[in-house]
């Protein structure tokens, strides 16, 4: 069910404890070996499809990257694709 106009979703607190926790897993994370070739396939595709997001870099004000991988995860970077996680 769609929200409605009025709705207000309180946006997350990035509290200086909660980056420092951030940024420690991040530090820390891995790729395991019997992922790294699925995972160097998929940046090659990321980073080829590179300038088909560059446009939304500027217009969702977020890194190109971030639409791109979202488009990975949903669509497997198909063109032609329409999300259908909502009706999952």
């Amino acid at each position: 069910m769609p929200l409605s106009p009025k709705a207000e979703i309180a946006a997350p607190r990035l509290t200086p404890e909660l980056r420092r926790e951030y940024e420690q897993l991040f530090a820390t994370c891995a790729i395991r070996n019997e992922r790294l070739t699925a995972t160097n396939a998929i940046v090659d595709k990321l980073l080829e499809a590179r300038s088909r997001y560059a446009a939304l870099e500027t217009a969702l004000g977020t890194p190109w990257y971030v639409p791109a991988v979202i488009h990975s995860l949903e669509a497997g970077f198909a063109s032609n694709a329409i999300s259908t996680t909502a009706t999952r």
